[in-house]
């Protein structure tokens, strides 16, 4: 058995592509929201650690579903988006950009990658005065202080930290939440969008699509409308609420296929640099 075979896909045509990814997003569904089932459980008996991390895996498994999804959208002949996106399945970083992407109000695609070039930072700048250490990318952090107990160092000072201070935090002390990406896979899923007819038509709607740095969202969010009117049309849309509609309209944002979503290295000697810099010119001020 070899595992980890997604990228074999690309080799599929496209009936066959739809039918795949069709069996894979029902699965992925179906684990992203047995996971977030218990999570919720957990949280109903004060468990809260174990809340916030099952809560977290299922929001990675619900990044896999988006992922997919803008592999539909992505154009076939731009072999080297359409291969990249199939990797991007086992990712780390790019399953917690999907993640927290959906919690973004991007004007226009440009305002994506501003917010992309912060959240892919091997390391950055911040603290009380916006530069007084050097974190690692805020994706990483964010997923291994969930988890795990580690030995840190922050600039020259050394500490334990562990997901117990999340115990504590009153902002992180009212579970259940439900994340944005698990709303809109939830909606996905409630209206069926994974039958693999739906996935043809949301492939040859968005295919052609040239999506610029200047795209509206406005015009992004027609464009979800007239995808759903499709499917509508073509008796492909199950029973679904208003809530569903909205958060597909509205939650469903630009595809990220065309876009590097590797680690930007960081040169931390001339971040410190930076710092001092920075450090200078606030004391000259105050």
């Amino acid at each position: 058995m070899r595992t980890r075979a997604i990228i074999d896909l690309v080799q599929l045509d496209d009936k066959k592509l739809f039918e795949e990814i069709s069996k894979g997003l029902n699965i992925i569904f179906e684990n992203m929201n047995t996971i977030y089932q218990h999570s919720v459980e957990l949280a109903k008996s004060d468990f809260s650690r174990g809340y916030r991390i099952l809560n977290y895996i299922a929001c990675e498994e619900a990044a896999k579903y988006l992922i997919l999804l803008d592999l539909i959208r992505c154009d076939r002949l731009k072999k080297e988006f359409f291969s990249r996106q199939l990797k991007r399945f086992h990712e780390h970083l790019a399953k917690g950009i999907y993640f927290n992407y959906c919690d973004i109000k991007p004007a226009k695609f440009s305002d994506v990658f501003t917010w992309l070039e912060m959240k892919r930072k091997e390391y950055y700048l911040d603290g009380p005065i916006n530069f007084d250490w050097i974190f690692i990318n805020w994706i990483f952090q964010q997923r291994e202080e969930c988890f795990y107990v580690d030995f840190v160092k922050y600039d020259d000072n050394y500490n334990w930290i562990s997901p117990q201070r999340y115990d504590e935090n009153p902002i992180l002390l009212k579970p259940p939440y439900q994340p944005n990406i698990i709303k809109l896979v939830t909606s996905f899923n409630k209206i069926g969008l994974s039958n693999p007819n739906s996935l043809e038509l949301i492939a040859y709607k968005w295919r052609p699509i040239l999506i610029d740095k200047d795209f509206l969202w406005v015009k992004l969010c027609e464009i979800n409308i007239d995808t759903l009117k499709i499917l509508k049309q073509n008796k492909l849309i199950s029973k679904a609420d208003k809530s569903d509609i909205k958060n597909i309209i509205e939650l469903w944002l630009f595809p990220l296929y065309s876009i590097d979503l590797n680690l930007i290295k960081v040169n931390k000697n001339d971040l410190k640099a930076i710092q001092q810099n920075l450090l200078n010119h606030y004391n000259e001020n105050i």
